[in-house]
């Protein structure tokens, strides 16, 4: 479940269509939920691992905190200081401590609506 077998994917896809896009006026954002920023799970991996390899060519990370199926960013506490089980590591707050991702990369996506 959290072996993160897609992120050499995005990597390979992300070079490619880099490659290929005549317009480099383009920026390319990624919007990944924020569960792949656990370094519990994902170690060197997740995102982590695509911003070490290809953050060059990401403007920025619009960070899902929803579609987890739970309810772990449901407080101002586990969304932007302190995460709760399972997806411990991954309020915003512990995002941005791990200064592995440039803080200007770093965007908190939420919806407004229940």
């Amino acid at each position: 479940m959290y072996a993160g077998y897609g992120i050499d994917y995005i990597i390979q896809f992300q070079k490619a269509l880099s490659a290929n896009v005549d317009n480099k006026n383009l920026l390319f954002t990624h919007a990944p939920q924020a569960p792949y920023f656990s370094r519990k799970y994902y170690h060197d991996k997740g995102y982590y691992k695509v911003e070490k390899e290809i953050g060059h060519l990401i403007a920025w990370y619009n960070i899902q905190f929803y579609n987890q199926m739970s309810t772990s960013y449901d407080s101002y506490e586990s969304l932007f200081v302190k995460s709760q089980e399972p997806f411990i590591g991954t309020s915003f707050k512990e995002i941005m401590d791990l200064d592995a991702i440039p803080l200007h990369k770093l965007v908190l996506g939420k919806p407004s609506t229940p």
